[in-house]
């Protein structure tokens, strides 16, 4: 016995399908997220956290956090180029109190000095959030 489906019959069934896996990866942009959460603003054990990082030469991070975000952030930036990565001190220092976060944009020269203030930053947030470095 031989049984055959309309044309009709199969296309209705193949847009039931395309909508409902639509409508699964549409749901699947609300699900939440923890790999952006480890940087973002969270609940912070209050306190200032230091830490390190290579850049042109040693940079250093200081951040003072209360339980629910960075209140201060001071960087020595004495090993970097006087008139790049120091240049870049005061901007960098405001972006990451603007962001409560490590996850910010580099300044244009000084991607370097950018790159070491943003891991240093990221030792920190981890030191208050009780994560080991």
């Amino acid at each position: 016995m031989k049984s055959s489906i309309s044309r009709r019959s199969f296309l209705r069934a193949a847009a039931v399908s395309g909508l409902g896996l639509a409508a699964l990866g549409s749901m699947n942009g609300c699900a939440s997220s923890s790999a952006g959460a480890s940087s973002s603003a969270g609940t912070y054990i209050p306190g200032t956290y230091s830490a390190s990082a290579k850049g042109i030469g040693q940079v250093s991070v200081t951040m003072t956090f209360d339980t629910e975000k960075i209140t201060d952030v001071q960087l020595d930036l004495s090993n970097e180029t006087a008139s790049i990565g120091q240049a870049a001190g005061d901007t960098l220092k405001q972006a990451i109190l603007d962001a409560q976060s490590s996850e910010i944009d580099a300044i244009s020269g000084a991607t370097v000095t950018t790159n070491a203030v943003k891991e240093a930053a990221a030792k920190c947030i981890a030191q208050a959030k009780g994560q080991s470095v």
